[in-house]
């Protein structure tokens, strides 16, 4: 047992573990900026499938992780205002149109993977890390927590961004 707790291990498990997060935490910061607007955002684990799916068939098509990243925002984006719409402009309840678009995203994304990727599990390119001179040379820490990609320093810089402007 004592094998397994090495020092790459844990440093693994804790990047593994911040990379993982980046995703919850920024739909969490949203559903706050939600909550703070007086809306119940339940549709945001869809919104979330719809992003990640729209931007992952971007990346593949196009070998640009900016274009993914462009395309996963714009296809929440588009998810977030169709909920806007039912709700606001049609008055429709949002806990029920929260739950419509989170399974109904469920349902798309799987079937447009099914479509096409079918049986394949393509993968892409790990993206390109900044990292932070001195710090990421720490033992077992420094590569864990110091050396991502920049949208994780981002995500990570707008938590007290956000708490400071709704204090």
């Amino acid at each position: 047992m004592t094998d397994l707790l090495t020092a790459a291990f844990v440093s693994s498990l804790i990047y593994g573990a911040v990379t993982a997060g980046v995703p919850l935490l920024l739909a969490g910061l949203g559903e706050q900026m939600s909550e703070k607007a007086g809306v119940l955002n339940i549709g945001l684990e869809g919104m979330m499938l719809l992003g990640a799916y729209g931007g992952f068939a971007a990346a593949y098509a196009t070998g640009s992780p900016a274009i993914g990243f462009a395309a996963g925002a714009l296809a929440g984006l588009a998810a977030a205002l169709l909920m806007a719409a039912l709700c606001v402009w049609a008055r429709l309840n949002q806990i029920v149109v929260g739950i419509a678009i989170t399974l109904g995203a469920e349902g798309i994304t799987a079937l447009l993977h099914h479509f096409q990727y079918s049986r394949s599990y393509p993968r892409l390119a790990k993206a390109e890390t900044l990292p932070l001179p001195g710090l990421s040379e720490l033992p077992v820490l420094g590569n864990a927590l110091f050396n991502h990609h920049v949208l994780v320093y981002t995500a990570v810089l707008l938590v007290p961004a956000l708490a400071w402007l709704y204090r």
